[in-house]
Order: structure tokens, then C-alpha cells, then sequence
């Protein structure tokens, strides 16, 4: 977890903070309710990108992110820690 820039996640305030990669990557998460989130192991994306090797072909990514911790701060952020794996589409 050294690798996370916490100097950036303290100038947040009232935010959900998704982090995973063992904190290469954080995402921040927004139009899901708190509550939702503090109550769940699971979190699952849906995305629409080009695809890596032939920019023409667009491709569905589905990621599903284990949420192993749940941390509320003093400035009301939700930082969560999670494992995450792709799913076919």
C-alpha cells in the first residue's frame, strides 16, 4: 500500500475511493450510495473500450472488484481496498 498517494485522497472530501492493484490504481466512484457500498463484499463495473490491438474493434470489459476493507476517514471519504478480476462479456 506505498505506492498510494494519500496526499491526493486527503484533498477529497465526502468521496468513495476504490483502491486496488495493491495500490497502483484508485478510482473514484461516483452514483452509488455509501450505505450500498459499506454493505457489500461485491462491486461490478461495466465498460465499453477499444480494443488493445485493433482500435477499429470495441470491446465490453466487465470487472468485479472483493472488497477485502472498508475505511471511513475524517473528511467522510469511503476508501475502499479491493481485489478485482475481469469477467467476459
Amino acid at each position: 500500500m506505498n505506492k498510494i498517494d494519500w496526499q491526493y485522497i486527503n484533498k477529497m472530501r465526502d468521496t468513495i475511493i476504490l483502491i486496488s492493484d495493491e495500490g497502483k490504481t484508485t478510482h473514484e466512484i461516483e452514483g452509488v450510495d455509501k450505505e450500498v457500498l459499506l454493505n457489500s463484499d461485491i462491486f461490478i463495473t461495466y465498460n465499453i473500450k477499444p480494443d488493445y490491438y485493433n482500435k477499429e474493434t470495441v470491446k465490453d470489459f466487465i470487472t468485479k472488484y472483493h472488497i477485502k476493507q472498508r475505511i471511513v476517514d475524517e473528511y467522510n471519504n469511503l476508501i475502499l481496498i479491493a481485489d478485482w478480476e475481469t469477467l467476459d462479456a
